[in-house]
């Protein structure tokens, strides 16, 4: 297992109630280049069923909240409960030495504060969105592409497949 590539979250929502992780398989082709799995925090909920803390990145159709399966060696097995969240990922050109790029990503991050959801940083070019549920999810992603015609933002995707 020495050759597996995993993508790690730097910066998981719910942090302080991890206790677990699960490895999930990337199957889409643009991230399955790179990475073999995604290692989802989580809590541990009962033997092999798990809470994921976090919103995936690579993998789709999970989400913040969901309840999984896994097996003894920490495997994604199925998904047990939807937790009803929807995640959006948010994809922004800042180039660390441009103060004005700087400033548009501060911008950015305190327009994503208003929207009441839950925030992943997972850099300064990518950040994680998870709305409430599918009602809050159509308000936030009129948001999410008001900020793209506004050309704070230069995309916005769901984690749904």
């Amino acid at each position: 297992m020495s050759n597996i590539r995993v993508f790690t979250h730097p910066h998981p929502i719910n942090d302080s109630a991890i206790d677990a992780t699960i490895l999930v398989p990337v199957v889409e082709a643009v991230y399955s280049d790179h990475y073999d799995y995604e290692q989802v925090p989580a809590s541990a909920i009962d033997r092999n069923l798990y809470r994921l803390q976090t919103s995936p990145l690579l993998v789709r159709d999970l989400n913040l909240d969901d309840i999984v399966m896994a097996d003894d060696n920490g495997i994604f097995v199925e998904l047990v409960k939807d937790s009803g969240k929807f995640g959006f990922r948010i994809g922004m050109e800042i180039h660390h030495e441009d103060h004005d790029e700087l400033q548009k990503y501060d911008k950015v991050v305190e327009k994503l504060k208003e929207l009441d959801c839950d925030i992943e940083f997972y850099s300064r070019q990518l950040v994680g969105v998870v709305a409430k549920n599918r009602w809050k999810a159509r308000k936030v992603q009129k948001k999410l592409l008001r900020l793209v015609d506004e050309g704070l933002i230069i995309g916005v995707e769901t984690n749904r497949a």
